[in-house]
């Protein structure tokens, strides 16, 4: 994934055409907006990821917002990033029909390497983070409550995987918002 892609035009790197998509309002979404794109006849798929408070984007809302979404068409699927000039497609792939491969199949692949690439970038910034300041885990579920000096913050992501079952995205959404708070 780049940076910030040039629009207009076929990415020289990856191949994707990088364009805005005008039918979907250029601003985070709630999770009604998204189901409300899910239910609409356009999109075969419809997922929002690394959702966040708004708050933390400097909106008026509390509400989780998210500024990344894999949608599917009738052909193709599409991982879109929220810009300043709106939804800009990242990354675009066609199902392989002679595999009998369908979009959703597409969607839930390009799910899966957002997901974890996601995952892998934000921990290692939150490690960072949490060596410079001192974050407090305050884990929502129990009485879990220990400081970056007094545990690592991989440690409260396996308290949080294990005892809760969360999701990684979840456990990390959760950790993020600890350290966020520290700052």
């Amino acid at each position: 994934m780049h940076d910030e892609p040039d629009l207009g035009e076929v990415c020289p790197e990856c191949g994707t055409h990088h364009r805005v998509i005008e039918s979907i309002p250029a601003q985070p979404l709630t999770q009604s907006l998204v189901e409300e794109l899910r239910e609409s006849t356009n999109f075969t798929f419809v997922r929002g990821t690394n959702w966040i408070s708004g708050k933390n984007l400097g909106l008026s809302t509390d509400q989780e917002v998210t500024e990344d979404l894999i949608i599917g068409t009738q052909t193709k699927a599409l991982y879109l990033k929220l810009y300043e000039p709106g939804w800009v497609v990242e990354i675009e792939e066609k199902p392989f029909e002679d595999e009998d491969e369908t979009v959703e199949d597409v969607a839930q692949e390009i799910l899966l390497f957002v997901s974890h690439d996601r995952e892998e970038l934000l921990f290692e910034m939150l490690e960072i983070i949490s060596t410079e300041l001192d974050p407090t885990y305050d884990c929502p579920e129990c009485d879990y409550l220990e400081t970056g000096g007094s545990t690592l913050a991989r440690n409260f992501l396996f308290h949080l995987t294990e005892s809760h079952n969360y999701t990684g995205e979840k456990a990390l959404s959760v950790l993020e918002e600890c350290t966020l708070d520290a700052e």
